[in-house]
């Protein structure tokens, strides 16, 4: 991934009191390029990753963005497993492990998925697609 150390103002983030658990919640600011980004995705990463349910909708201005991301994410969560207790069993054929994979996909104009909200665990939204698949999950 090439990231070998973090900024101290994001292990502080990170390590502050209720801020991984979701009992607290935080803001902070930094300059472009300052590391924002990166606190941001461990934290949605902890909460998709805990919770057997959870899931998370991350919205960026541009499809480039969004694609970039999306590859990003893929990345870091290649190999990784929702449920950490099954990972000590043996591998099983790639086609079985997909339920428990985490989902990243990516929704943009001129993008051809075809998944829902059911079929994500981290969606990657321009403004447009996320206001679509917010109403398309209210409808359902």
């Amino acid at each position: 991934m090439g990231i070998r150390n973090i900024y101290p103002w994001q292990s502080s983030c990170l390590l502050g009191r209720g801020l991984l658990s979701g009992e607290k919640n935080l803001v902070y600011t930094a300059p472009t390029g300052g590391g924002k980004s990166l606190v941001a995705d461990v934290l949605m990463l902890k909460k998709v990753l805990d919770g057997s349910n959870s899931k998370a909708i991350l919205v960026l201005p541009y499809v480039a963005l969004v694609q970039e991301k999306v590859n990003w994410l893929r990345k870091v969560v290649e190999g990784v497993d929702k449920d950490p207790q099954t990972s000590s069993q043996l591998p099983e054929p790639r086609f079985s492990r997909k339920s428990r994979s985490v989902r990243v996909v990516g929704f943009f104009g001129g993008s051809k998925t075809r998944a829902t909200w059911s079929d994500v665990d981290i969606a990657v939204c321009t403004f447009e697609k996320a206001f679509d698949l917010e109403r398309k999950m209210k409808e359902s």
